[in-house]
């Protein structure tokens, strides 16, 4: 208690913040971060920490997963779904001094930022929550693929035109469309003599290898 004077002075009285947040050792969770994959599922493990070992008595706290940072949770790593979902209760053992959490992270072939969601703890037993939430960073660790054309002979018509198709091929198959602008050029050859020149985008579809880009010949 306070006690206060008939002059307003005051008696200090001195407060356990232990006793205010609910006694016992302080419990914390870190942060993490890891590569994503490209199939299947990666864990992320997260350490609880107690600011003292609880000698006599078992440590418990409730922890669940939310989106956070661009991630999104789901029940399995459908379309759209980064991480696992997951919600339980974590124990550090008397004596102890940490315990794990383990969530799934996502694999996938596409090129993203990093994402982030955050684990959050509460309803501690025998201690009181000192840093509520951790972050896991879901690293996209995807790289974009190559672009690269090939050379061709053709041998030109001695009528109209006949088309010189090039090949426009990507390192690796990409999960979506990859686009590229592209200019027909002349270097020994003559533009509206021996080709028509021009300009234009070619698209390889997600999934495809290649795409073709035409160049008729006159």
């Amino acid at each position: 208690y306070t006690q206060v004077g008939e002059r307003g002075t005051a008696v200090r009285l001195d407060i356990d913040p232990n006793n205010l947040l609910g006694g016992g050792p302080g419990i914390s969770i870190n942060d993490v971060q890891g590569a994503e994959g490209d199939t299947g599922t990666s864990n992320l493990d997260f350490t609880l920490s107690l600011s003292t070992p609880n000698s006599d008595q078992n440590v418990s706290v409730n922890w669940a997963t939310e989106d956070a940072g661009g991630a999104t949770g789901g029940a399995s790593c459908s379309a759209g779904v980064d991480y696992l979902s997951a919600a339980g209760i974590a124990t550090v053992l008397a004596g102890g001094a940490n315990a794990s959490i383990t969530v799934d992270i996502c694999g996938d072939e596409i090129d993203e930022p990093d994402e982030l969601f955050k684990v959050t703890l509460s309803n501690p037993v025998n201690a009181y929550i000192a840093q509520v939430s951790g972050y896991g960073t879901i690293q996209d660790d995807d790289t974009k693929p190559t672009l690269s054309v090939d050379d061709i002979q053709v041998v030109e018509p001695s009528s109209g035109t006949r088309n010189a198709d090039f090949t426009v091929s990507l390192s690796q198959v990409w999960t979506s469309a990859v686009m590229v602008d592209y200019t027909v050029a002349a270097l020994t050859a003559t533009a509206g003599q021996d080709f028509n020149t021009g300009t234009g985008t070619v698209t390889i579809n997600a999934g495809d290898p290649t795409g073709t880009i035409s160049v008729p010949v006159l």
